[in-house]
């Protein structure tokens, strides 16, 4: 008899303090909402740490009392306390009323190990209706009236738009032209002509890069070089240098330019006058003093233009076939624009139709 009343006695015991363990709390963020509103409703249960804490059923569209739905219902929540000894479990449930009334919320209760634990207190729940002034109907206002939609531009309907726009453009281009019937021109641009001292320069250096084996002998090789100086003089000072011998060129250049470039001048014309007439066999330092000697009578007597040449254009009116055929050419891409318009046009309008609906 001693033994039972000790075991009963140690039970009560445990099961008081674990009672005194687990607290179980709910409040409503507000006590009074109007008719539709929500209003959310959280609960607290605070346990020894791994006892099995079991919900009441409640879910969604159920009638928490008699005129208080349960909208939506939260998950549970577990925080364990610092000490580690309880844990701590939140739960939240959205609840509305679609009554006016003044109703009590009963304590939540939970399983706890098994039993039952509760809330201390009953909540007030306060629904009222909308205030409507049934008197003065005319207060009422009407409904509003039709809110324009914002249009926003999509860079995909804005790049749409700037092709139109290019297109239409060409279009316009093209229908300009087509009726234009003017002989069709062609503008070629040709570059400027080389001045005398370029022109000059740049043969002496392709007559510098060949080789003996390009070559039929010193002959050969002086003629070339004095044909580009005789082209220069006659470019450069308008002699006609050409038709007159190596004597009668020096003599026509005196007191035209430099003493010293003259001098290697005469020194070129009479080598290659050995060279044509004499049958006498240059070396190849004698070829290059010649190149060289050449190269700076020009440097030493070129004169630099005070603007540089302008390339020249040239406008070519096209024969009858070429030009038909052009008209063909711009016919076509005529038509497939104008396509492609009305179909970017038609793309574009029902966007943005669309958009306002």
């Amino acid at each position: 008899m001693l033994k039972r009343l000790f075991i009963l006695s140690i039970v009560f015991i445990v099961s008081h303090v674990l009672s005194a363990q687990v607290v179980v709390e709910e409040r409503l963020d507000s006590a009074d909402i109007l008719i539709g509103e929500q209003v959310r409703l959280h609960t607290k249960v605070v346990a020894p740490r791994g006892a099995q804490v079991v919900y009441p059923p409640l879910g969604e569209q159920s009638q928490l009392v008699q005129g208080v739905e349960i909208v939506e219902v939260g998950k549970v929540d577990t925080a364990i306390s610092p000490d580690g000894a309880r844990s701590t479990f939140t739960r939240s449930y959205v609840l509305t009323s679609f009554d006016s009334a003044l109703y009590s919320i009963p304590p939540f209760e939970v399983k706890v190990g098994g039993k039952a634990y509760a809330s201390p207190h009953y909540l007030g729940l306060k629904v009222s209706t909308v205030p409507v002034d049934t008197v003065h109907v005319e207060n009422f206002a009407g409904p509003h009236g039709v809110v324009p939609a914002i249009f926003q531009w999509s860079p995909r309907l804005f790049l749409c738009g700037v092709l139109l726009f290019a297109l239409t453009v060409l279009l316009v281009g093209l229908l300009v032209r087509l009726t234009d019937r003017r002989p069709i021109v062609k503008r070629v641009v040709l570059p400027p002509r080389m001045l005398p001292h370029q022109l000059a320069i740049s043969s002496i250096e392709e007559i510098k890069k060949r080789t003996p084996e390009d070559e039929r002998g010193s002959k050969d090789y002086f003629v070339q070089l004095t044909d580009v100086l005789r082209q220069y003089i006659h470019d450069r000072f308008g002699i006609e240098a050409r038709e007159k011998t190596s004597s009668e060129i020096i003599e026509a250049l005196t007191g035209l330019g430099d003493a010293t470039a003259l001098s290697e001048l005469r020194d070129v014309l009479e080598t290659a006058d050995l060279v044509k007439f004499a049958k006498y066999e240059a070396s190849m330092q004698e070829r290059d003093r010649s190149v060289w000697q050449a190269m700076s009578y020009v440097n030493e007597t070129k004169q630099e233009p005070a603007e540089k040449p302008k390339p020249i254009v040239q406008e070519i009116t096209l024969d009858a076939k070429r030009q038909n055929r052009r008209r063909r050419l711009q016919e076509a891409l005529a038509a497939l624009t104008f396509v492609a318009i009305v179909v970017l046009a038609a793309y574009l309008g029902e966007e943005i139709y669309n958009n306002f609906l």
